[in-house]
Protein backbone atom coordinates (compact mmCIF):
# COMPACT_ATOMS: atom_id res chain seq x y z
CA UNK A 1 0.00 0.00 0.00
CA UNK A 2 2.83 2.10 1.08
CA UNK A 3 4.84 1.55 -2.71
CA UNK A 4 1.49 2.01 -4.58
CA UNK A 5 0.76 5.33 -2.57
CA UNK A 6 4.44 6.54 -3.48
CA UNK A 7 3.84 5.43 -6.79
CA UNK A 8 0.69 7.67 -6.84
CA UNK A 9 2.41 10.44 -5.54
CA UNK A 10 5.32 10.79 -8.31
CA UNK A 11 2.85 10.52 -11.29
CA UNK A 12 1.26 13.62 -9.40
CA UNK A 13 4.15 14.95 -9.35
CA UNK A 14 5.11 13.93 -12.88
CA UNK A 15 2.09 14.96 -14.23
CA UNK A 16 1.89 18.69 -12.51
CA UNK A 17 5.72 19.06 -13.94
CA UNK A 18 4.21 18.02 -17.13
CA UNK A 19 1.66 20.12 -17.31
CA UNK A 20 3.69 23.63 -16.12
CA UNK A 21 6.21 22.83 -18.68
CA UNK A 22 4.26 22.13 -21.52
CA UNK A 23 1.71 25.43 -20.72
CA UNK A 24 4.89 27.22 -20.85
CA UNK A 25 6.20 25.83 -24.23
CA UNK A 26 2.65 26.48 -25.39
CA UNK A 27 3.65 30.61 -23.93
CA UNK A 28 6.76 30.15 -25.92
CA UNK A 29 5.23 29.05 -28.89
CA UNK A 30 1.99 31.52 -28.94
CA UNK A 31 4.66 34.72 -28.47
CA UNK A 32 4.15 36.80 -31.62
CA UNK A 33 7.63 37.12 -32.23
CA UNK A 34 8.67 33.42 -32.64
CA UNK A 35 5.37 31.98 -33.02
CA UNK A 36 5.93 31.86 -36.68
CA UNK A 37 9.63 30.75 -37.16
CA UNK A 38 8.52 27.97 -38.76
CA UNK A 39 11.62 25.79 -37.80
CA UNK A 40 11.80 22.34 -35.22
CA UNK A 41 15.54 22.20 -35.38
CA UNK A 42 16.92 24.38 -32.10
CA UNK A 43 18.62 28.02 -33.41
CA UNK A 44 20.74 30.49 -31.66
CA UNK A 45 21.61 33.80 -33.21
CA UNK A 46 25.17 35.11 -32.01
CA UNK A 47 26.27 38.81 -32.11
CA UNK A 48 30.05 39.63 -30.41
CA UNK A 49 30.03 43.73 -30.30
CA UNK A 50 33.92 44.88 -29.83
CA UNK A 51 34.55 48.45 -28.52
CA UNK A 52 38.01 49.48 -28.12
CA UNK A 53 38.46 52.68 -25.85
CA UNK A 54 41.50 54.44 -24.23
CA UNK A 55 41.71 52.06 -20.50
CA UNK A 56 39.26 49.40 -21.78
CA UNK A 57 38.22 46.84 -24.50
CA UNK A 58 34.31 46.28 -24.08
CA UNK A 59 32.68 42.88 -25.18
CA UNK A 60 28.99 42.56 -25.67
CA UNK A 61 28.16 38.86 -26.56
CA UNK A 62 24.19 38.99 -27.88
CA UNK A 63 22.18 35.26 -28.00
CA UNK A 64 18.58 35.10 -29.85
CA UNK A 65 16.73 31.56 -29.46
CA UNK A 66 14.17 29.99 -31.33
CA UNK A 67 11.26 27.98 -29.80
CA UNK A 68 12.93 24.87 -29.79
CA UNK A 69 16.05 26.33 -27.95
CA UNK A 70 14.41 28.13 -25.56
CA UNK A 71 12.17 24.99 -24.58
CA UNK A 72 15.76 23.32 -24.43
CA UNK A 73 16.93 26.04 -21.79
CA UNK A 74 13.46 26.01 -19.68
CA UNK A 75 14.37 22.32 -18.78
CA UNK A 76 17.80 23.05 -17.90
CA UNK A 77 16.76 25.86 -15.54
CA UNK A 78 13.98 23.78 -13.90
CA UNK A 79 16.94 22.13 -11.23
CA UNK A 80 14.55 20.37 -9.40
CA UNK A 81 12.09 19.34 -11.55
CA UNK A 82 8.58 20.81 -10.61
CA UNK A 83 8.08 22.59 -13.28
CA UNK A 84 8.20 26.28 -11.73
CA UNK A 85 11.35 28.34 -12.64
CA UNK A 86 12.19 30.20 -9.38
CA UNK A 87 14.11 33.05 -9.45
CA UNK A 88 16.49 31.33 -7.34
CA UNK A 89 16.87 28.53 -10.36
CA UNK A 90 17.33 31.62 -12.83
CA UNK A 91 20.16 33.43 -11.36
CA UNK A 92 22.03 30.17 -10.89
CA UNK A 93 21.74 29.28 -14.32
CA UNK A 94 21.78 32.56 -15.98
CA UNK A 95 25.22 33.03 -13.76
CA UNK A 96 26.37 29.99 -14.31
CA UNK A 97 25.99 29.85 -17.90
CA UNK A 98 27.97 33.42 -18.27
CA UNK A 99 31.01 31.87 -16.77
CA UNK A 100 31.27 28.96 -19.31
CA UNK A 101 30.46 31.42 -22.34
CA UNK A 102 33.44 33.49 -20.82
CA UNK A 103 35.49 30.84 -20.94
CA UNK A 104 34.72 30.48 -25.22
CA UNK A 105 35.37 33.53 -25.86
CA UNK A 106 38.87 34.03 -26.10
CA UNK A 107 40.60 36.78 -26.27
CA UNK A 108 44.59 37.70 -26.55
CA UNK A 109 46.41 41.26 -26.46
CA UNK A 110 49.59 41.06 -27.64
CA UNK A 111 49.65 37.12 -28.12
CA UNK A 112 49.11 36.93 -24.13
CA UNK A 113 45.46 35.70 -23.07
CA UNK A 114 43.34 38.44 -21.95
CA UNK A 115 40.51 37.49 -19.01
CA UNK A 116 36.94 39.09 -19.52
CA UNK A 117 35.22 39.62 -16.39
CA UNK A 118 31.51 40.41 -16.20
CA UNK A 119 30.27 43.53 -16.44
CA UNK A 120 26.65 43.45 -14.43
CA UNK A 121 24.09 40.65 -14.80
CA UNK A 122 22.98 39.04 -17.94
CA UNK A 123 19.96 41.23 -19.00
CA UNK A 124 17.03 39.36 -20.65
CA UNK A 125 14.46 40.87 -23.09
CA UNK A 126 11.49 38.65 -24.69
CA UNK A 127 11.86 36.76 -26.78
CA UNK A 128 14.66 35.04 -25.70
CA UNK A 129 17.54 37.04 -26.41
CA UNK A 130 20.42 37.83 -23.84
CA UNK A 131 23.04 40.24 -23.69
CA UNK A 132 26.58 39.66 -21.64
CA UNK A 133 28.82 42.17 -21.39
CA UNK A 134 32.11 41.39 -20.44
CA UNK A 135 35.59 44.01 -20.22
CA UNK A 136 39.20 43.70 -20.65
CA UNK A 137 41.19 46.21 -18.52
CA UNK A 138 43.52 48.17 -20.25
CA UNK A 139 47.12 47.19 -19.90
CA UNK A 140 50.13 50.12 -19.73
CA UNK A 141 51.57 47.31 -22.72
CA UNK A 142 49.37 48.98 -24.74
CA UNK A 143 49.64 52.73 -24.35
CA UNK A 144 51.30 52.88 -28.13
CA UNK A 145 49.59 49.87 -30.03
CA UNK A 146 48.38 46.51 -29.35
CA UNK A 147 47.17 43.66 -31.38
CA UNK A 148 43.35 41.82 -30.30
CA UNK A 149 42.78 38.45 -31.61
CA UNK A 150 38.96 37.48 -30.72
CA UNK A 151 37.47 34.38 -30.91
CA UNK A 152 34.29 32.77 -30.12
CA UNK A 153 33.82 29.26 -29.65
CA UNK A 154 29.93 29.08 -28.16
CA UNK A 155 27.65 26.68 -29.66
CA UNK A 156 29.51 25.16 -31.93
CA UNK A 157 27.07 22.45 -32.86
CA UNK A 158 24.12 24.71 -32.84
CA UNK A 159 22.94 26.57 -36.35
CA UNK A 160 22.29 30.54 -36.31
CA UNK A 161 23.81 33.40 -37.87
CA UNK A 162 27.01 34.54 -35.86
CA UNK A 163 28.85 37.84 -36.20
CA UNK A 164 31.48 40.20 -35.20
CA UNK A 165 31.09 44.09 -35.17
CA UNK A 166 34.08 46.07 -34.42
CA UNK A 167 33.69 49.75 -33.68
CA UNK A 168 36.72 52.33 -31.35
CA UNK A 169 36.21 55.74 -29.70
CA UNK A 170 37.44 58.51 -31.22
CA UNK A 171 40.60 58.50 -29.89
CA UNK A 172 41.53 55.02 -31.03
CA UNK A 173 42.61 54.22 -34.76
CA UNK A 174 42.64 50.91 -36.17
CA UNK A 175 45.64 49.88 -38.29
CA UNK A 176 44.37 46.43 -39.22
CA UNK A 177 40.66 45.04 -38.85
CA UNK A 178 40.41 41.00 -40.08
CA UNK A 179 36.54 41.89 -41.06
CA UNK A 180 37.49 43.75 -43.23
CA UNK A 181 38.81 41.15 -45.47
CA UNK A 182 36.92 39.98 -48.45
CA UNK A 183 35.62 36.78 -46.65
CA UNK A 184 36.21 36.88 -42.70
CA UNK A 185 35.22 34.01 -40.36
CA UNK A 186 32.45 35.04 -38.21
CA UNK A 187 34.05 33.67 -35.36
CA UNK A 188 37.44 35.22 -35.62
CA UNK A 189 38.62 38.30 -35.92
CA UNK A 190 42.46 39.86 -35.77
CA UNK A 191 42.22 44.09 -34.69
CA UNK A 192 45.12 46.07 -34.72
CA UNK A 193 44.83 49.75 -32.71
CA UNK A 194 46.51 52.57 -31.53
CA UNK A 195 46.15 55.58 -29.74
CA UNK A 196 45.70 58.60 -32.01
CA UNK A 197 48.43 60.55 -30.56
CA UNK A 198 50.62 57.82 -30.80
CA UNK A 199 53.38 57.74 -33.74
CA UNK A 200 53.26 54.06 -34.32
CA UNK A 201 51.87 52.57 -36.92
CA UNK A 202 51.29 48.95 -38.57
CA UNK A 203 53.68 49.69 -41.38
CA UNK A 204 56.46 50.38 -38.80
CA UNK A 205 56.39 46.98 -36.65
CA UNK A 206 58.93 44.42 -37.48
CA UNK A 207 57.35 41.97 -39.54
CA UNK A 208 57.89 38.00 -39.18
CA UNK A 209 60.35 36.68 -40.48
CA UNK A 210 58.68 34.06 -43.07
CA UNK A 211 61.77 32.95 -44.54
CA UNK A 212 62.31 29.34 -45.15
CA UNK A 213 65.74 29.52 -46.62
CA UNK A 214 68.64 28.56 -44.48
CA UNK A 215 71.45 31.63 -43.64
CA UNK A 216 74.69 30.67 -44.47
CA UNK A 217 78.29 31.81 -43.47
CA UNK A 218 81.98 31.55 -45.02
CA UNK A 219 83.09 27.93 -43.28
CA UNK A 220 86.32 27.29 -42.26
CA UNK A 221 89.16 24.62 -42.26
CA UNK A 222 90.92 22.56 -39.52
CA UNK A 223 94.66 22.56 -39.79
CA UNK A 224 96.94 20.18 -37.47
CA UNK A 225 99.70 22.87 -37.63
CA UNK A 226 101.93 20.56 -35.64
CA UNK A 227 101.56 17.91 -38.04
CA UNK A 228 102.84 20.52 -41.03
CA UNK A 229 105.66 22.08 -39.17
CA UNK A 230 107.07 18.70 -38.50
CA UNK A 231 106.40 17.17 -41.94
CA UNK A 232 107.92 20.52 -43.35
CA UNK A 233 111.23 20.34 -41.09
CA UNK A 234 111.81 16.70 -42.76
CA UNK A 235 113.66 18.47 -45.95
CA UNK A 236 115.10 19.85 -43.91
CA UNK A 237 116.57 17.29 -41.63
CA UNK A 238 117.77 15.46 -44.77
CA UNK A 239 119.39 19.11 -46.19
CA UNK A 240 121.46 18.92 -42.87
CA UNK A 241 122.30 15.00 -42.78
CA UNK A 242 123.63 15.22 -46.37
CA UNK A 243 125.59 18.75 -46.10
CA UNK A 244 127.38 17.30 -42.81
CA UNK A 245 126.82 13.03 -43.00
CA UNK A 246 125.65 12.86 -39.36
CA UNK A 247 124.24 10.03 -37.81
CA UNK A 248 121.36 11.73 -36.80
CA UNK A 249 119.96 11.96 -40.09
CA UNK A 250 117.60 8.82 -40.06
CA UNK A 251 116.81 9.20 -36.85
CA UNK A 252 115.77 12.71 -37.14
CA UNK A 253 113.28 12.23 -40.32
CA UNK A 254 111.56 9.39 -38.40
CA UNK A 255 110.77 11.23 -35.44
CA UNK A 256 109.57 14.05 -37.33
CA UNK A 257 107.21 11.69 -39.38
CA UNK A 258 106.24 10.04 -36.07
CA UNK A 259 105.42 13.52 -34.22
CA UNK A 260 103.47 14.51 -37.58
CA UNK A 261 100.96 11.37 -36.98
CA UNK A 262 100.47 11.86 -33.31
CA UNK A 263 99.63 15.28 -33.80
CA UNK A 264 96.90 14.60 -36.14
CA UNK A 265 94.55 15.64 -33.99
CA UNK A 266 95.50 17.84 -31.13
CA UNK A 267 97.11 21.36 -31.68
CA UNK A 268 94.58 22.11 -34.34
CA UNK A 269 93.80 25.42 -35.27
CA UNK A 270 90.73 26.61 -37.84
CA UNK A 271 91.36 28.87 -40.79
CA UNK A 272 89.00 30.59 -43.11
CA UNK A 273 87.76 28.82 -46.15
CA UNK A 274 86.40 31.20 -48.51
CA UNK A 275 84.99 27.96 -51.07
CA UNK A 276 83.25 26.82 -48.26
CA UNK A 277 79.53 28.10 -47.25
CA UNK A 278 78.03 26.38 -43.72
CA UNK A 279 74.60 26.71 -42.19
CA UNK A 280 73.84 29.10 -39.55
CA UNK A 281 71.87 27.12 -36.66
CA UNK A 282 68.87 29.63 -35.74
CA UNK A 283 68.28 30.64 -32.02
CA UNK A 284 64.90 29.58 -30.63
CA UNK A 285 62.86 32.31 -31.77
CA UNK A 286 63.80 32.00 -35.31
CA UNK A 287 63.59 28.30 -35.01
CA UNK A 288 60.31 28.83 -33.62
CA UNK A 289 58.85 31.32 -37.01
CA UNK A 290 60.72 28.88 -39.05
CA UNK A 291 58.47 25.81 -37.93
CA UNK A 292 55.24 27.44 -37.59
CA UNK A 293 55.63 28.66 -41.65
CA UNK A 294 56.71 25.39 -42.57
CA UNK A 295 53.67 23.43 -40.68
CA UNK A 296 50.97 26.10 -41.74
CA UNK A 297 51.87 25.27 -44.98
CA UNK A 298 50.58 21.45 -44.13
CA UNK A 299 47.19 22.91 -43.47
CA UNK A 300 46.72 24.86 -46.59
CA UNK A 301 47.32 21.53 -48.38
CA UNK A 302 43.97 20.62 -47.09
CA UNK A 303 42.23 23.64 -49.35
CA UNK A 304 44.18 22.59 -52.51
CA UNK A 305 41.92 21.59 -55.69
CA UNK A 306 44.15 18.61 -57.26
CA UNK A 307 46.23 16.08 -56.51
CA UNK A 308 49.26 17.70 -58.07
CA UNK A 309 48.32 20.96 -56.06
CA UNK A 310 48.13 18.83 -52.56
CA UNK A 311 51.56 17.26 -53.52
CA UNK A 312 53.22 21.03 -54.46
CA UNK A 313 52.08 22.30 -51.89
CA UNK A 314 53.28 19.90 -49.10
CA UNK A 315 56.49 19.58 -50.92
CA UNK A 316 57.27 23.47 -49.55
CA UNK A 317 57.35 22.05 -46.37
CA UNK A 318 58.39 18.43 -45.99
CA UNK A 319 61.27 16.00 -47.43
CA UNK A 320 61.08 12.73 -48.74
CA UNK A 321 59.69 10.35 -46.32
CA UNK A 322 57.82 12.99 -44.22
CA UNK A 323 56.21 14.44 -47.61
CA UNK A 324 55.39 11.20 -48.92
CA UNK A 325 53.60 10.05 -45.49
CA UNK A 326 51.51 13.25 -44.69
CA UNK A 327 50.84 13.65 -48.41
CA UNK A 328 49.14 10.05 -48.17
CA UNK A 329 46.94 11.65 -45.50
CA UNK A 330 45.87 14.73 -47.30
CA UNK A 331 44.58 13.04 -50.23
CA UNK A 332 42.51 10.26 -48.31
CA UNK A 333 41.13 13.35 -46.82
CA UNK A 334 40.41 14.89 -49.99
CA UNK A 335 39.41 11.74 -51.68
CA UNK A 336 36.65 11.28 -49.21
CA UNK A 337 35.50 15.11 -50.11
CA UNK A 338 35.52 14.76 -53.38
CA UNK A 339 33.08 11.49 -52.92
CA UNK A 340 30.55 13.60 -51.17
CA UNK A 341 31.22 11.58 -47.94
CA UNK A 342 32.87 14.02 -45.63
CA UNK A 343 33.05 17.69 -46.75
CA UNK A 344 35.93 19.44 -43.88
CA UNK A 345 36.83 23.37 -43.44
CA UNK A 346 39.58 24.32 -41.05
CA UNK A 347 38.77 27.06 -39.06
CA UNK A 348 42.17 28.43 -37.35
CA UNK A 349 45.03 26.41 -35.85
CA UNK A 350 45.90 27.55 -32.32
CA UNK A 351 49.63 26.58 -30.94
CA UNK A 352 49.42 25.28 -27.21
CA UNK A 353 52.91 24.58 -26.79
CA UNK A 354 56.12 24.77 -28.56
CA UNK A 355 59.58 23.54 -27.47
CA UNK A 356 62.94 24.11 -29.01
CA UNK A 357 65.41 20.40 -28.77
CA UNK A 358 68.67 19.72 -29.37
CA UNK A 359 69.99 18.47 -32.58
CA UNK A 360 73.15 17.84 -34.25
CA UNK A 361 71.22 18.46 -37.96
CA UNK A 362 69.12 21.76 -38.31
CA UNK A 363 66.81 21.68 -34.83
CA UNK A 364 64.14 19.86 -33.17
CA UNK A 365 60.71 21.15 -32.41
CA UNK A 366 58.37 19.54 -29.54
CA UNK A 367 54.86 20.93 -30.64
CA UNK A 368 51.24 20.81 -28.89
CA UNK A 369 48.22 22.61 -31.02
CA UNK A 370 45.05 22.29 -31.87
CA UNK A 371 43.34 22.63 -34.94
CA UNK A 372 39.41 23.68 -35.09
CA UNK A 373 37.25 22.81 -37.79
CA UNK A 374 34.12 21.99 -39.14
CA UNK A 375 33.00 18.68 -40.84
CA UNK A 376 29.83 17.43 -42.65
CA UNK A 377 28.48 14.08 -43.22
CA UNK A 378 25.48 13.42 -45.04
CA UNK A 379 24.45 17.50 -44.66
CA UNK A 380 24.58 17.28 -40.73
CA UNK A 381 27.83 19.63 -39.96
CA UNK A 382 29.18 19.24 -36.68
CA UNK A 383 32.13 21.80 -35.29
CA UNK A 384 35.51 19.42 -34.66
CA UNK A 385 38.30 19.65 -31.69
CA UNK A 386 41.91 17.68 -33.09
CA UNK A 387 44.55 18.48 -30.04
CA UNK A 388 48.07 16.64 -31.26
CA UNK A 389 51.71 16.45 -29.33
CA UNK A 390 54.47 15.91 -32.07
CA UNK A 391 58.18 16.12 -32.39
CA UNK A 392 59.16 17.52 -35.57
CA UNK A 393 62.55 17.27 -36.98
CA UNK A 394 63.55 20.45 -39.01
CA UNK A 395 67.10 20.21 -41.46
CA UNK A 396 67.88 22.50 -44.85
CA UNK A 397 67.49 20.57 -47.44
CA UNK A 398 68.57 20.51 -51.52
CA UNK A 399 65.36 21.91 -53.40
CA UNK A 400 65.08 19.24 -56.48
CA UNK A 401 66.00 20.64 -59.27
CA UNK A 402 68.16 24.01 -58.48
CA UNK A 403 70.00 22.77 -55.37
CA UNK A 404 69.05 25.67 -53.32
CA UNK A 405 68.77 25.29 -49.66
CA UNK A 406 65.41 25.09 -47.91
CA UNK A 407 64.93 24.34 -44.25
CA UNK A 408 62.17 21.07 -44.60
CA UNK A 409 60.69 18.80 -41.99
CA UNK A 410 62.03 15.92 -42.51
CA UNK A 411 60.32 13.41 -39.74
CA UNK A 412 57.56 13.28 -37.63
CA UNK A 413 56.69 11.63 -34.73
CA UNK A 414 53.30 11.70 -32.91
CA UNK A 415 53.07 11.22 -29.27
CA UNK A 416 49.39 12.19 -29.05
CA UNK A 417 46.61 12.51 -30.85
CA UNK A 418 42.89 13.03 -29.16
CA UNK A 419 39.46 14.65 -29.93
CA UNK A 420 37.81 17.00 -27.89
CA UNK A 421 34.24 16.87 -27.76
CA UNK A 422 32.58 20.06 -28.18
CA UNK A 423 29.71 19.83 -26.68
CA UNK A 424 31.01 18.65 -23.58
CA UNK A 425 33.41 22.10 -23.52
CA UNK A 426 31.55 24.90 -24.83
CA UNK A 427 27.50 25.40 -24.48
CA UNK A 428 25.25 23.35 -27.25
Amino acid sequence: MGVACLGSVQRQMTSKRTFVVCSLFIAICQHPAIAHSGSSQARIDQTVQIKLTANHIAITYITTLNRPAAFNEVLQIDTDGNGALSPEEQDRYFSDLQKRLATWLEANVNGEPAKLEPAGKVELKMPFTKTYRFTIKHDDAWQQSATFDFHNDNYLDTPGEIRITVEADENIKLLFNSLEQPDPSPRDATIRFAHIDAETTFADEPATNTSTEPQLKPGTISIPLISIISIACVPIALFVGRRFRGPFTVTACVALVGIAAATTSIARVNAPASWRRVIVTPDELQSEQIFQNLHRNIYDSFTAQTESDVYDTLAQSLDDNALETIYNEVYKAQVGREAGITSFKIRRIKPLETEVLPSNDGFRIRYNWRVYGTVTHFGHTHARFNEYHAIYNVAARAVPGNDELKWRIVDVNVLQHRRIDPTTTSPS
